[in-house]
């Protein structure tokens, strides 16, 4: 019997409970940001390790109804869901609205394995990763699994021949990454994507476009703040605990960095990190003792980003020369009672950009604050524009018209690895006590990782 099969055996309903406390104060969050029409999920957790269908929380907004049919289109490309959380509140409907097909749904239990599949449209439920895997029918893999289980579960369906989408952050470290980086690299002809559904909106697509023509000038600095009220306020899960991947870096962080890299094609040429966390402990569901909370609930983040190739860059963006960069400060807070805020303000020698995720809209002004270019949302940009773009991006690229340029503003397992060396730098300098760390290696020297 696999190690994970093992440990999934040894959950227990305490654990289980532990994760539905974890979920309940995200949920403040996520009806904060997406407004009534949000859908509550539950999470299924261990006390020690996140359990398999613990996932990424979900921030469901109204362009996901699942009550909207989905279209009938022969030949369309069929996912399967490995995850019960944002993958089946979020992944399932947005998908079902671009005429994917629901081939497959995981839990760690059969029964509700088959529940998921009978109740969200699936052809068929699974308790076993490796099985569902080897379902002949399914074209794509989407992992949204807590971190812990990303690496094993994407090589899994990488091995089996399927495309892969995994949720962020890539992997729980570097060297959990550096194998995914690996097993893509040893099935060139799949794709393996990060599910950085922001790429695919119009929210960032369109500043980035204004920053390639040179609209605001040269970039000066960034400023991004991000917060989450009370999440770590309801007892003690995987989601505050570093080692198992929880936390404010890895959650919100993960996706900051890979925005910055798409808007700017830059890299993180420098960190300085406080990583803290401001609650001390919180009551263990099964023990009813208080237990530490080892994950970060705040951070204050700088960065110096710079081009990705000195050789090629883009001087409307970064200037002159070959030594140019621009500072960047990220503030990200999982704790008190401020409203729910995701924003980044971007500065430049002639005018400036806007972007508010909880929106899903943006800005583009010139010196004298006139708006140059609008993008109006609707709802937080993860749950509704964000995901509803990825899915028609993933039918196109593998239902009846095979067109994979389609992903071509998708980040990469290239672009994931990237990030998880910054991640793991951010930790890095936080545990000297804010010193500065360069990353592992540039995003173009996979030659020397892999």
């Amino acid at each position: 019997m696999r190690e994970e099969q093992k440990h999934l055996l040894a959950c227990t309903a305490a654990g289980a409970a532990a994760g539905l406390a974890a979920f309940h104060l995200y949920r403040q969050y996520a009806l904060a940001c997406a407004g009534p029409s949000a859908r509550d999920t539950t999470a299924e957790a261990t006390p020690t390790k996140p359990s398999p269908s613990s996932d990424r929380k979900a921030t469901a907004a109204s362009s996901a109804k699942a009550a909207v049919p989905p279209k009938s289109v022969e030949g369309a490309a069929t996912v399967a869901i490995v995850g019960t959380g944002w993958g089946i509140k979020v992944q399932t409907p947005n998908f079902k609205q671009c005429g994917i097909r629901l081939g497959a749904v995981y839990s760690r239990d059969p029964q509700r394995a088959s529940e998921l599949a009978k109740q969200h449209g699936f052809e068929r439920g699974y308790s076993d990763v490796k099985e569902l895997c080897e379902n002949g029918k399914v074209d794509v893999v989407s992992v949204v699994t807590p971190v812990s289980f990303h690496c094993d579960q994407a090589i899994e369906a990488l091995a089996a021949g399927k495309h892969v989408l995994c949720d962020k952050p890539m992997a729980l470290n570097a060297a959990e990454a550096e194998k995914m980086m690996a097993a893509s690299r040893a099935h060139p002809m799949q794709v393996a994507i990060m599910d950085h559904e922001l790429r695919f909106t119009p929210m960032l697509q369109v500043p980035r476009a204004h920053l390639q023509k040179g609209t605001i000038g040269v970039v000066k600095y960034v400023e991004v703040l991000a917060t989450m009220p009370d999440a770590f306020a309801g007892g003690w899960t995987w989601w505050v605990d570093r080692e198992a991947g929880g936390g404010a870096w890895g959650a919100l962080g993960s996706h900051l960095i890979d925005a910055l890299r798409f808007l700017f094609d830059g890299e993180v040429e420098s960190i300085s990190a406080h990583m803290r966390s401001l609650t001390k402990t919180l009551k263990d569901k099964e023990t009813k003792k208080d237990k530490p909370v080892t994950a970060d609930d705040y951070a204050s983040i700088q960065i110096r980003l710079v081009p990705s190739n000195a050789k090629t860059l883009n001087e409307k963006i970064w200037g002159p020369g070959q030594h140019q960069s621009a500072e960047v400060h990220i503030t990200l807070a999982m704790v008190g009672q401020a409203a729910p805020t995701s924003t980044m303000l971007v500065t430049g020698s002639k005018g400036s950009i806007t972007v508010d995720v909880n929106s899903s809209s943006s800005k583009v002004l010139d010196a004298k604050q006139k708006v140059v270019a609008e993008v109006k949302g609707e709802g937080n940009a993860f749950g509704t524009t964000g995901t509803r773009l990825l899915g028609e991006a993933l039918q196109k690229a593998f239902g009846p018209e095979k067109d994979r340029s389609a992903l071509d503003a998708a980040a990469q397992f290239e672009d994931g690895l990237a990030v998880q060396y910054v991640l793991d730098a951010g930790w890095e300098s936080s545990d000297q006590g804010g010193a500065k760390v360069t990353p592992k290696v540039a995003a173009t020297n996979w030659a020397a990782v892999v």
